[in-house]
């Protein structure tokens, strides 16, 4: 019988709870952030278009639910991305164009955004039988196309579709019509909507390589050297959430070009690694939990990249 001593144990131990550690780093280093706007409602059945039902905000909803469900991607709070696009007074539609896109990225941090159109939508309904007496089958038919867009290059990196058609027996079509965005996704619309998404989920996954952590620039607007914290100026707004790490960075050389005199490239350093303790929709508490923290001031820049 072999015996194992107590410290070989407790050496065991540590070594099983920093490979966790570690393996929980490395899933979280490797998300991207990323926005979804409502979709258009591009061909919406007329008992849908009159009685003015926001189908593509629905749609979108499902697509960040399946998203966040899926893990690949960090999906940006819906009310963030709608407080930017109301100040910036931007579209909140599919049809937005990739410039617009790319300033709602950059404000939110994140690195792409999904726009999209839902080009089918509705409920057909059949009775299965002889001289009008039988069952009455409905079906609900969906089909949505989505782009997957790059906030640094504006660059579509795919271009997906999905489609998907669900039946049901025994149910009033007037019941199944009669939905909105809060509970269709309990109904036979919702089901087809959250098959046809399923395909342009994995289509993006695989996309995700391509897509570079979205960096976020800030400045430092206030410092408490007695509690080694400080307020940065950006928020949730900006992409900026708990325990995001920020580097207080400052320039060390300015190089300049002996012919015309301008700086042709500055040296920078790292002076201090800040952690983000609290947040807020316009700004952020960090703590200083390593290098010189007391050389922090006012107007320092701060980002989530060395």
């Amino acid at each position: 019988m072999t015996v194992v001593k107590w410290h070989q144990k407790i050496v065991i131990f540590f070594l099983f709870s920093v490979l966790i550690v570690f393996q929980g780093y490395a899933a979280d280093a490797g998300v991207k952030k990323i926005a979804v706007l409502d979709f258009e409602d591009a061909a919406v059945s007329a008992h849908f278009q009159a009685r003015n039902f926001k189908i593509g905000r629905a749609v979108a909803d499902i697509l960040v639910t399946e998203l966040v469900k899926d893990g690949t991607f960090k999906v940006i709070e819906r009310s963030q991305l709608e407080k930017v696009i109301s100040e910036q007074k931007l579209s909140a539609s599919g049809l937005v164009d990739t410039s617009e896109v790319a300033k709602i990225g950059k404000i939110l941090g994140v690195s792409a955004i999904i726009v999209g159109s839902v080009t089918q939508f509705g409920i057909d309904s059949k009775v299965m039988g002889i001289f009008g007496i039988g069952v009455k089958q409905n079906y609900a038919r969906v089909a949505v196309n989505a782009r997957l867009i790059d906030t640094t290059t504006a660059e579509i990196l795919n271009a997906a579709e999905g489609s998907a058609e669900e039946s049901a027996s025994g149910v009033r079509i007037e019941g199944l019509a009669n939905i909105d965005a809060s509970n269709m996704a309990n109904t036979i619309l919702g089901t087809a909507t959250k098959s046809a998404l399923a395909n342009i989920v994995k289509q993006f996954k695989e996309q995700s390589a391509k897509l570079k952590e979205t960096v976020i620039n800030a400045k430092v607007a206030y410092v408490d050297k007695t509690n080694k914290t400080c307020i940065i100026d950006a928020g949730k707004d900006h992409g900026v959430t708990n325990d995001t790490i920020f580097y207080v960075v400052k320039v060390v050389k300015e190089i300049k070009s002996p012919t015309t005199g301008a700086v042709i490239k500055r040296l920078t350093d790292v002076v201090a690694e800040l952690k983000v303790i609290e947040v807020e929709g316009s700004n952020a508490t960090l703590l200083c939990v390593s290098g010189k923290c007391d050389v922090i001031k006012e107007n320092d820049d701060v980002s989530t990249s060395k």
